[in-house]
């Protein structure tokens, strides 16, 4: 890891030279001349390019939660996510690139931002990106370098406990949302010109902190249920996403291919060329649902109808494109939004979380937010939830496998969401319903640690394969808060 952050952040500091998003194509100034911007930037769109990745060999989690599966070569559908080094892109995408950025950013900022205010706004933004960041780390592997890593004086980090480690996280938000207090005029000081989901704006950047920690919170409820409720009331009480206005998007001008969103970047332009389709579960599962964000999603075939491949199998036939809306090449990557917010809120009712309202209504907030944040209209998300009889809270009297379902089905364009809820509620259970074809065992509970942390960080490696369940690096092995 060591080496990969050092050329990484080479490259960063080369490159990242303009507050514009179109500008980090252009050649680069010097590795003296990198503005704070810039490198903050780079971050926040290295972090937004690798969530929102739409390959399998560096994002394989829309693949492992069944919302789409591939075409052709269908390792990542088999689980077989070392053929294509999946464990090493995601790790090195997220800590030698995002991670490296906001580092040098923060470090940057504080030579030249003069306004202890301004300074205390920006550096709690760029914390909560980097809480972002290794929330998606810890949760993806367990035990991270995380209090050593992305630093030039340790070349061997050692890792850290995921319990501990995430509760920190908790603890850093709580410091963010603290600090992010007031807004601050547009400066050549201020995040805000730099910023591609908020233009800098704290408060919405506070809102965005206090949903994460809501999520942070409920994901270690079934471990540490007195944290959670105490963290999750907190959350709600000083404020959490109300509508979809809220949403946390990372905005693509399009302007080049680099600058368009990743989905588009891989399916989009070459139109051609079919790389990944929707799985008839997915496909039959909205069916079933008679859910209209099938068309929303996918465009029908010929003769109307959808059709999805077979997870796990070398599909050659005809099935349902992704929509143009999806396809967009300015579409947003969502790293957080209302529709995840109210299924939280849902959530947290159910465990006797008194956030305030029924977990029916947050449920059917969560629908109709999904619903309109695709394009649908407000008429049309009405009346789903009102006349549909397959969704009603009432249809089924286990929480995890209604809330888990729809909210499986609001984060079809968020594939590490999905994924991570399947693991942590258990719904759609895909071992049961839609074993891939050719499975390597079931489905994953974490990526393995990159191979090249065997060989260049042996010790560390091995203290935190001793750690994990069954004291083996394997991608079966549950994570802490899995009960």
């Amino acid at each position: 890891m060591k080496n990969y952050i050092f050329y990484m952040a080479l490259v960063a500091l080369l490159t990242a030279c303009s507050d514009n998003l179109t500008d980090l194509n252009i050649d680069p100034k010097s590795y003296s001349t990198a503005q704070p911007g810039a490198l903050f930037l780079a971050g926040e769109k290295a972090l937004a390019d690798t969530y929102g990745a739409a390959k399998a060999e560096t994002a394989p989690f829309r693949v492992l939660s069944q919302i789409w599966t591939q075409y052709d070569y269908p390792y990542e559908a088999q689980y077989n996510l070392e053929r294509n080094n999946s464990p090493l892109n995601w790790w090195k995408s997220l800590y030698t690139t995002s991670l490296i950025n906001l580092k040098q950013s923060r470090v940057q900022y504080q030579k030249e931002v003069k306004d202890a205010d301004v300074l205390r706004n920006n550096l709690a933004i760029i914390d909560i990106l980097e809480v972002y960041n290794y929330y998606l780390l810890v949760n993806t592997y367990g035990d991270i370098p995380y209090t050593e890593a992305v630093t030039d004086n340790t070349p061997f980090p050692r890792y850290d406990d995921a319990r501990t480690l995430t509760l920190d996280l908790i603890a850093r938000l709580d410091k963010d949302i603290e600090a992010l207090q007031q807004n601050y005029p547009q400066s050549l000081e201020v995040i805000g010109k730099s910023d591609r989901i908020y233009s800098g704006d704290a408060l919405k950047w506070r809102k965005f902190a206090n949903t994460l920690k809501l999520k942070a919170a409920l994901l270690i409820a079934d471990v540490e249920p007195q944290t959670a409720q105490t963290k999750a009331l907190e959350a709600v009480s000083a404020g959490i996403f109300e509508s979809n206005s809220d949403n946390a998007n990372f905005l693509y001008d399009g302007a080049t291919t680099t600058t368009s969103n990743p989905v588009w970047q891989l399916l989009g332009q070459a139109s051609t060329v079919v790389v990944n389709i929707p799985t008839q579960f997915f496909i039959n599962t909205l069916k079933t649902y008679n859910d209209p964000r099938i068309s929303l999603y996918f465009k029908p075939l010929s003769d109307g109808s959808y059709k999805g491949g077979i997870a796990g199998e070398t599909n050659s036939e005809q099935y349902s494109a992704l929509s143009d809306y999806w396809l967009g090449k300015t579409l947003p990557v969502v790293l957080l939004d209302y529709a995840e917010a109210e299924f939280l809120l849902a959530e947290a009712v159910e465990r006797g979380i008194s956030v305030g309202g029924t977990a029916e209504d947050h449920y059917n907030r969560g629908i109709k937010a999904s619903i309109l944040q695709w394009g649908g209209t407000q008429a049309v998300a009405d009346a789903y939830v009102a006349n549909e009889p397959s969704i009603k809270y009432s249809a089924s009297t286990n929480w995890r496998e209604k809330i888990g379902l729809q909210k499986w089905i609001a984060l079809s364009d968020r594939g590490w969401d999905a994924w991570t809820e399947i693991r942590r509620l258990g719904h759609p259970d895909i071992d049961l319903l839609s074993p891939p074809t050719g499975a390597n065992g079931n489905l994953p509970q974490r990526l393995t640690y990159p191979s090249v942390e065997v060989t260049s960080n042996p010790d560390n490696y091995k203290s935190a394969v001793s750690r994990l369940s069954g004291q083996q690096d394997v991608q079966s092995g549950v994570l802490f808060w899995k009960k």
